[in-house]
């Protein structure tokens, strides 16, 4: 599994330390390490390049429209997740749109990549 995010690499890695769940991260790609920025592909594109697959093996879990656009653009599914913090956030281009992690079973995800 890997993070790609549009924030720089100290914020990111704070956020994960004090979530404890770096260690289930072992690839981060932030701002620092691409030059253009959500919408555009590059963040989620380099994540996949690092973990070794190609973009219609990955699946992008994200928070907010541009997200959604940028794994879209990649080439990626593209998984929309609606929380108490981004409701006015527009998911419809999402692949699918979720509201609890749960349901996110390999099942689930094997059928969004067919």
């Amino acid at each position: 599994m890997a993070v790609g995010t549009s924030s720089q690499l100290f914020r990111v890695n704070k956020v994960l330390d004090y979530l404890g769940i770096k260690k289930y991260f072992p690839t981060i790609v932030s701002a620092d390490d691409v030059t253009k920025h959500k919408p555009e592909p590059d963040v989620f594109l380099e994540a996949g390049k690092r973990l070794g697959l190609p973009p219609q093996q990955c699946a992008v879990i994200e928070d907010a429209e541009n997200g959604i656009e940028a794994a879209n653009r990649a080439g990626m599914v593209s998984i929309g997740y609606l929380n108490g913090h981004n409701t006015t956030h527009d998911l419809r281009n999402a692949d699918r749109i979720i509201g609890h992690f749960h349901i996110l079973s390999r099942g689930v995800l094997e059928e969004l990549m067919n």
